[in-house]
């Protein structure tokens, strides 16, 4: 689609696939992104065009000379692109409401005016929770179920809220993936009608294949496709699904935010930058050491483990930065969840969701993304997040009347894909027909050397990442 403005060309790149807006005020026109950023709307400006588009592969082809190496660095690192960039200089990536102004003159970039978050805690997560259903107008409900505690508490507040709630799960016939056991009691005592389908390495690496395809955005997460077979399969009469996605964000359900505030606190106590990475061994046992004669939060988490290891991963996972963050009164849990907030949900989750909406056509709705609930997190100590070694201890804690005992002793799992068995022998076959398909990767790749390191080398998880990482170029 070409728009004149003034006499400018304006090129909109299947805008029909932009969930975005576009307002005349006065004698400008503003185009704006989402407001969670889930369809990625991108802009370039070349000598005599502007062009706004839904895939960085639809107006430009990606370069050596243009390749931003700090946006290729910081995939690596968070395994998404923070800030906006892309791998490609000239272009840029909306955030969450942010707006492209088309004046007179040019266009302006404009972001989103920083929203100022007061810890509030007025309402408990469970009355939350229940009052967001409540305010949706259907009866019927129909809910992404893994067995999770996210996707189970989801279950109940609308089972709470009066609603008939209708549950879709994947099991997975592979030893220590299978979390039916745990949707059992919760189906029976607070699901109307339940669907599960068995999901098979076939269906998986035809869903991803497919996906690919179909998709420009890598979806980092190893379930998205899984995600998407379900969903065409499960047959589901509404055009909204809803998925748990933000318990995690919020509420330090990952690894890498209990890890980098562990490494915060051992900052205070040792000088780490003084170490090299050949004496981490030797830091983390004399950390180990202290562990075990005072065992005190945050490290309740790991004392029953005493795994030097992952006191060197703590050492070692320096993830959050200190930019871009409105709490810089020292509080290291709300400098760690803002991270989450404008970086790793717009810029990574958004993508995964997205692909989940437009390969299946329906809207996906995320209860935790709520504003509220967000003042909530904040508000909140370590010790609320992380108590004796479990991970939300809040969510178990609000929800503990209305939760099996088998769910409460549970440990935090997720909904795996088994990759090493699914993905790994195929990882290069998919990897090379991505090669092919794109000859100017040939200018930035040695595809010799990355063929025998990805057959002979690599994980099952640094061959997913590889692919993606060819896959975004």
């Amino acid at each position: 689609m070409r728009l004149f403005f003034n006499n400018r060309p304006i090129i909109l790149s299947d805008i029909e696939k932009i969930d975005s807006s576009i307002v005349k005020i006065d004698d400008n026109v503003s185009f704006q992104s989402d407001e969670f950023g889930y369809a990625p709307v991108y802009y370039y400006k070349d000598d005599h065009e502007h062009h706004i588009f839904d895939n960085t592969k639809a107006c430009l082809d990606l370069k050596e000379e243009f390749l931003d190496k700090q946006a290729l660095c910081d995939f690596l690192r968070y395994r998404f692109i923070p800030d906006g960039k892309t791998l490609d200089k000239r272009i840029i990536r909306l955030g969450p409401q942010d707006r492209l102004i088309l004046n007179e003159e040019n266009i302006v970039f404009s972001k989103k005016e920083e929203t100022i978050f007061e810890k509030q805690n007025r309402l408990s997560l469970k009355d939350l929770l229940i009052r967001y259903f409540e305010k949706i107008r259907k009866k019927e409900v129909h809910i992404m179920f893994s067995g999770g505690i996210d996707s189970t508490l989801l279950v109940i507040a609308a089972y709470l809220a009066g609603k008939e709630v209708f549950t879709y799960s994947i099991d997975i016939q592979e030893n220590g993936f299978s979390e039916a056991k745990f949707r059992k009691d919760i189906i029976k005592r607070y699901v109307k009608e339940h669907k599960e389908l068995l999901l098979s390495k076939e269906d998986y690496l035809s869903a991803l294949k497919a996906l690919i395809d179909k998709r420009d955005i890598p979806f980092i997460y190893q379930d998205t496709s899984a995600f998407v077979w379900l969903i065409e399969k499960s047959d589901i009469p509404a055009d909204e699904v809803f998925f748990g996605l933000g318990g995690d964000e919020w509420f330090f359900g990952y690894d890498r935010m209990v890890f980098s505030y562990m490494e915060r606190i051992l900052s205070n106590r040792f000088d780490l930058d003084s170490y090299g990475s050949d004496d981490i061994k030797g830091l983390s046992s004399i950390i180990l050491s202290e562990i075990k004669d005072r065992v005190i939060s945050p490290f309740k988490y790991i004392s029953k483990v005493f795994d030097q290891d992952i006191i060197s991963k703590v050492l070692l996972s320096k993830v959050y930065p200190e930019k871009n963050n409105q709490f810089k009164d020292g509080n290291t849990v709300n400098s760690i969840i803002d991270f989450e907030y404008k970086q790793e949900f717009p810029f990574n989750q958004a993508v995964r969701l997205n692909s989940i909406q437009e390969a299946t056509g329906k809207k996906i709705l995320l209860p935790f993304i709520q504003e509220e609930i967000f003042q909530l997190a904040i508000g909140l100590s370590f010790e609320d997040m992380m108590r004796n070694g479990r991970k939300k201890d809040i969510f178990f804690k609000e929800f503990k009347d209305y939760l099996p005992e088998d769910i409460l002793k549970k440990k935090k799992s997720g909904f795996r894909i088994p990759l090493k068995n699914w993905f790994e022998s195929e990882a290069w076959d998919i990897i090379n027909k991505l090669v092919l398909n794109k000859p100017s990767l040939k200018n930035i790749l040695n595809i010799s050397k990355l063929e025998y390191e990805v057959r002979n080398k690599y994980t099952s998880e640094q061959k997913w990442y590889i692919m993606m990482l060819i896959h975004m170029l």
